[in-house]
């Protein structure tokens, strides 16, 4: 569905890719969800200076707060997966 091949994914579970642009990406995603939002200006204008821009950076730290959001909402309700889970290592 992603078009990622099983190593990508496996990279990105770990906060990384193999391609330098997403690497970037991911990297500032995992910063923004550490830091709970208190990056530093050097870090945002690194972002940029791996080529993204305003709207792009928008939306990485949207897929941040989003996934926040519902992880709050799944442990305040205790909702039950219905998936298996998944072993992050070994994935």
């Amino acid at each position: 569905m992603t078009k990622l091949s099983l190593e990508e994914i496996a990279a990105a579970r770990r906060g990384r890719s193999s391609e330098a642009r997403a690497d970037a990406a991911v990297k500032f995603a995992v910063r923004v969800a550490e830091a709970r939002g208190g990056v530093s200006e050097q870090e945002v204008e690194a972002l940029k200076a791996a080529g993204f821009d305003d709207g792009e950076l928008l939306e990485i730290v949207s897929h941040v707060a989003a996934n926040t959001f519902t992880n709050y909402m799944n442990e305040v309700f205790k909702t039950d997966v219905d998936f298996p889970k998944v072993d992050r290592e070994a994935a």
